[in-house]
């Protein structure tokens, strides 16, 4: 996984049962092939919303 989408992952799985942006997150993180950059591209939208 690449490291911009592990800053956002393990916040993301804690919140993701109550929060469906999360939910929408962690499934991002996890497509395989993700890149660096398709990843920092949505850190910063993830990060807010994993992290309320």
């Amino acid at each position: 996984m690449p490291a911009s989408c592990e800053a956002f992952h393990d916040d993301c799985v804690k919140v993701m049962q109550s929060n469906e942006k999360a939910r929408e997150c962690d499934e991002f993180s996890h497509a395989e092939g993700r890149t660096e950059e398709e990843c920092a591209a949505k850190k910063g939208e993830c990060v807010a919303a994993c992290t309320q």
